[in-house]
């Protein structure tokens, strides 16, 4: 149709936070869960979720290169929950061995 703009966006890198946030929470609750700092998967997604807000928004206001998005925290919430839930499944398949 003519007039109206081509728009082609890219969720490629939502696909990149995703699984950046879920090797990260996945680490952090492993590492929680073995070693002697005991925190709640609430508590660890807080943490996590607050450290990717302050990244978006030093991006879109430290840099002139890079800007905050709101589709960036929610990729990585849904990262950090997909951590969770491979940590869970990982921790039920190694107890029925």
């Amino acid at each position: 149709m003519e007039g109206i703009p081509n728009f082609k966006y890219s969720y490629t890198d939502k696909f990149e936070h995703v699984f950046a946030y879920a090797v990260i929470s996945f680490f952090w609750m492993l590492s929680c869960k073995l070693g002697k700092v005991k925190l709640s998967f609430l508590a660890l997604f807080l943490i996590i979720i607050a450290y990717g807000i302050i990244i978006e928004l030093l991006q879109s206001s430290v840099t002139s290169s890079r800007t905050g998005d709101l589709l960036d925290v929610m990729a990585n919430s849904i990262g950090v929950i997909l951590g969770y839930v491979f940590l869970k499944l990982l921790n039920r398949i190694y107890l029925q061995v």
